[in-house]
């Protein structure tokens, strides 16, 4: 029998048009083959592994099946972030591995949702941003970070991390390959003190242009503050982390037929209105 979140989810795509009859019953079959073979997943993981609905999509329907459930209720794979943070990610894959054909060469950097990983491939250096072995567990971690690697594939700007490729690899390890950036964060480079006035004149007006390119191209960051902000030995300035970014001519109408309503960001680093 499948799980009573996933039978709620798929009744709440067909409800919302973004599943079909036949679509619905092929989830169940795939369901009910991943029970067998004793690997069972959730439906939203079928879905954005085959590709049968868009990643903010999935997310949506997650979210309102979580705000409608009771307290008592684990709706396993609606999970935020934040609530998925775990002190010692553990990695799906090794250094020496190879993802998109790039080698993994070492490990940079981990936080609660995942590790980032220098790679290479003929010469050319990477970064590699994989999903630790707790977040894949989660339907609606997956769909964010899909969501965040297909945002960025569409943006091309000087100042905002190129993503090459993304995608999925069995067993459950789900990448993104991006430009390498060599720098600090922001928020580490005030951390002694302030930065002059002129410094942060030419930080300020790099994002800003950032943002004005993105919004040309109808995305919203969300989640502007000094850790998502990089500048390199040269005084380069990178825009990055696009977990909780919108595409506007995408979700907007769904955010709003689907509860959407909470803030989402950082609150000390958002506007008041």
């Amino acid at each position: 029998m499948p799980h009573p979140d996933d039978v709620r989810f798929l009744r709440h795509a067909q409800t919302k048009g973004l599943l079909d009859e036949a679509l619905a019953d092929r989830c169940l079959q795939s369901l009910a083959q991943s029970e067998q073979q004793g690997k069972p997943v959730r439906v939203a993981q079928i879905l954005l592994r085959e590709r049968l609905m868009a990643s903010d999509h999935v997310a949506a329907i997650l979210k309102q099946i979580r705000d409608v459930a009771t307290p008592q209720q684990n709706l396993i794979g609606s999970e935020t972030w934040s609530e998925l943070t775990v002190n010692d990610p553990v990695s799906p894959v090794q250094i020496g591995q190879t993802l998109a054909g790039y080698e993994l060469k070492r490990e940079i950097a981990k936080g609660g949702m995942g590790l980032l990983y220098e790679a290479w491939r003929s010469g050319e250096r990477v970064a590699v941003k994989v999903l630790s072995a707790q977040a894949v567990s989660s339907a609606a971690v997956v769909a964010r970070f899909t969501q965040e690697a297909e945002l960025l594939a569409r943006l091309e700007h000087p100042n905002l991390i190129r993503v090459r490729t993304h995608g999925h690899e069995q067993p459950d390890v789900h990448y993104m390959v991006s430009d390498f950036f060599e720098g600090k964060s922001l928020a580490d480079l005030i951390r002694p003190g302030r930065l002059t006035p002129k410094k942060c004149l030419e930080v300020v007006s790099v994002v800003a242009d950032a943002c004005l390119y993105m919004h040309a191209k109808q995305v919203v960051h969300r989640d502007i503050k000094p850790s998502n902000i990089l500048v390199g030995k040269g005084g380069a300035v990178c825009l990055t982390d696009f977990g909780l970014a919108k595409d506007v001519a995408r979700t907007d109408a769904q955010l709003t037929q689907m509860g959407f309503g909470k803030l989402l960001g950082t609150p000390a680093y958002m506007s008041p209105e």
